[in-house]
């Protein structure tokens, strides 16, 4: 064995091996017998090498991953933060993204929150995204029966408290993140999380008594704290709505939800997914998406629902209405939270896949950008990227309608053997002085001492990020081309200074390729996407992103040398690329990364393509 293949193989092994340590302490109390034995194969791993790892596969299923900060000023404890990894092992057991979220978690003072009264509150990372961008990544990722009637969401929303419909969508940065768009912070939103986290959850604690920290505590006038916890998490996977907050803000034209998307009025006989008006006033509403669910919506905290268990019957329309038994419903004391059929389905259906969806794992990824001067652009070097193949001559490209922009810059990348060459737009941070954050208060008028949860007031975003607002770029391989066509928020994709040692970009998009015969000739036109891709691109050295991009180097994002299972490909349409149907099939983001890294340690030209 030689050394590249040696140090493949110590990489698997590593790799799985940590991600085994946080699985072994969250599934323990269920999965007694499991962890047991896959305990001893960690142990065996060190002398028996790959064969010890398949024990550790078999158990499980990597997928959708929360990360959590638990460093503020008034951190949970270690029994509080096992509640907290029991409750986001319900949402990572029922769903399968490889997209790891951020969430910021701790304590605060009563005085942190609008009243003594609220047991939790979260905020959210929004971003805006054009509707019919949503629209194009729920359909990429759906199954041959979801597609017919997800072509019928309209391109623009047609929404209660809008005049005319609405072309742009709100979603939470994690709901974002599953569909494969990259996301940059909403202004209206207000201030930047801190970490660049995807949501914050504080506990207030003055209840800290009040909570149920063990299963089987549950009683009485005590919280279940893990399902508060679980319950919070869904709203950063996007069950949320714009209900509320429009009604807060009448006079501004605030974008729906995803799941506004499917929220309609029940006195209406039979729903059009195309035509109908959501309903986003407060009053009585339902999830509808022509599966068959239908399930009731909370009226929203300005209108009076006497099934409504929070005090004075004002209900969040971010939730069930409370004759569900379900998880996004109100807490109470003594009622254990549960995610349940309801839950799982509408987070389903806007785009956070229960269904692991074929994968490949990228595992090498490098990109350079340079200033587009033409004379002073080298060309593609093979060494450096470590390719075998060639990207295209500049002068070659298709030249999208914004390559006339003035802070257009030119880029070399490669990832797994491929190699790129493209055009991107990187616009520099901008001081925000006129956009202020909407209110997330009830105003004079609202009484909330019924509530038990809210979204705190955010101070202003001071300023918008270093961001990429455009990225593309084309390949020549030997068998088959594509373009790439990024999948950024309205806003771009944002410069996040806590991804790797020195900040990185989110680079999300679609592949079109050219053996399908379906080969666009525009970038503004509607594409044939048949593979989306996602890149964590991190700089290998310290940059001042408040200067400009040009000669700037970024690597793909590890940890410790662990892949992170974000950077992934996943085929749409295998014929574009000229490679048989079911190419790679995997039961599990585990499986597809062991089974790619095994492709690499077999490889006998390291550079060659090898991931598709």
């Amino acid at each position: 064995m030689n050394g590249r293949n040696r140090k493949t193989e110590a990489f698997l092994i590593s790799t799985i091996k940590r991600r085994w340590a946080r699985y072994f302490a969250i599934y323990f109390a269920s999965h007694a017998g499991l962890a047991i034995n896959c305990a001893l194969a960690i142990k065996r791993v060190a002398l028996t090498g790959l064969v010890g790892v398949l024990c550790m596969l078999a158990g499980v299923a990597h997928g959708l991953e929360f990360r959590f900060n638990n460093d503020s000023a008034k951190p949970l404890s270690a029994e509080q933060m096992d509640a907290v990894y029991r409750a986001a092992a319900h949402w990572e057991e029922a769903f399968s993204d490889p997209v790891t979220i951020s969430i910021n978690v701790g304590w605060a003072e009563p005085h942190d929150f609008s009243s003594e009264g609220i047991l939790a509150s979260v905020r959210l990372a929004r971003t805006r995204v054009a509707a019919e961008l949503v629209v194009d990544a729920l359909l990429a990722e759906a199954t041959a029966g979801e597609a017919g009637w997800i072509s019928a969401l309209p391109q623009a929303i047609p929404v209660a408290h809008s005049a005319a419909p609405l072309a742009d969508v709100e979603l939470s940065f994690a709901n974002a993140k599953v569909l494969n768009i990259a996301p940059t912070y909403d202004p209206t939103y207000g201030a930047t999380l801190e970490h660049h986290a995807d949501a914050s959850i504080q506990f207030n604690l003055l209840h800290e008594e009040r909570f149920a920290y063990r299963e089987g505590d549950i009683s009485g006038e005590r919280y279940d704290f893990a399902g508060v916890v679980s319950h919070e998490l869904g709203h950063a996977l996007g069950f949320t709505s714009v209900v509320d907050l429009q009604a807060f803000n009448g006079s501004t034209l605030l974008a729906p939800s995803l799941l506004d998307v499917f929220r309609f009025d029940p006195t209406m006989p039979g729903h059009n997914l195309t035509f109908d008006t959501r309903q986003t006033l407060p009053g009585p509403a339902e999830f509808y998406d022509a599966s068959g669910f239908v399930s009731p919506f909370a009226f929203g905290v300005n209108a009076y629902d006497v099934k409504c268990n929070a005090l004075f019957g004002l209900c969040s329309a971010s939730h069930w209405r409370d004759t569900t038994d379900t998880l996004m419903t109100t807490a109470s004391p003594g009622r254990e939270l549960k995610l349940r059929s309801g839950d799982i389905a509408a987070v389903d259906r806007i785009g956070v896949d229960t269904k692991w969806r074929n994968g490949i794992p990228i595992i090498d990824a490098r990109l350079k950008f340079y200033p587009l001067i033409y004379g002073l652009i080298p060309d593609y070097d093979p060494v450096a990227f470590d390719t075998k193949t060639l990207a295209p001559k500049f002068s070659d490209l298709l030249s999208p309608s914004w390559f006339a922009d003035p802070i257009t810059n030119v880029f070399h990348i490669s990832f797994d053997g491929h190699a790129g060459a493209g055009f991107a737009v990187f616009k520099r941070p901008q001081t925000n002085k006129k956009i202020k954050p909407i209110n997330f208060n009830r105003g004079e008028n609202g009484n909330k001492e019924g509530s038990w949860e809210e979204e705190p007031q955010p101070k202003m975003l001071a300023e918008i990020p270093a961001r990429l607002t455009e990225f593309y770029f084309e390949t020549i391989n030997k068998q088959y081309s594509y373009r790439f066509i990024n999948t950024f928020s309205n806003h771009g994709s944002q410069f996040d200074p806590n991804l790797g040692p020195y900040g990185g970009f989110r680079i999300s998009g679609y592949l079109d390729g050219n053996q399908d015969g379906d080969y666009g000739s525009s970038k503004n036109e509607r594409r044939d996407y048949d593979a989306s891709l996602t890149l964590l691109m991190v700089l290998t050295t310290p940059r001042d992103m408040s200067s400009n991009i040009s000669n700037a180097e970024f690597v793909l994002y590890k940890v410790k040398d662990e892949h992170v299972q974000d950077n992934i490909a996943h085929l749409i349409d295998a014929t574009a690329f000229a490679i048989p149907a079911g190419y790679g099939n995997s039961d599990s983001y585990d499986e597809a990364l062991k089974d790619r890294i095994e492709k690499e340690m077999d490889d006998p030209e390291p550079g060659r393509d090898i991931a598709f």
